[in-house]
């Protein structure tokens, strides 16, 4: 749900409601090109999953010469696991 320009119910996954960010794209993208690891981090709602969705859209990679035959972008979310554990670990 967008409220004054921010989305507040996860992360942006269309291209028209992503802007900004441009910095951190060059950077996270141009250290892939130069086969660098990357890590995006920080806390909850700062936008690192709606950065990884503008990442991997094919028109963005493929902007900063990144091609689909060297590259795969994959998005795993690991939230669920999180309450999973916690639920484990109260059997225990």
């Amino acid at each position: 749900m967008k409220s004054q320009g921010f989305f507040t119910d996860g992360p942006i996954r269309t291209e028209e409601d992503f802007f900004g960010r441009t910095a951190e794209t060059e950077r996270v993208l141009g250290l892939l090109r130069r086969d660098q690891n990357v890590s995006i981090v920080g806390s909850k709602g700062i936008g690192k999953s709606s950065l990884l969705h503008h990442i991997s859209r094919p028109a963005v990679f493929e902007a900063h010469r990144l091609t689909r035959a060297k590259y795969r972008f994959v998005y795993i979310c690991c939230c669920d696991l999180a309450d999973l554990l916690t639920l484990i670990k109260s059997y225990l």
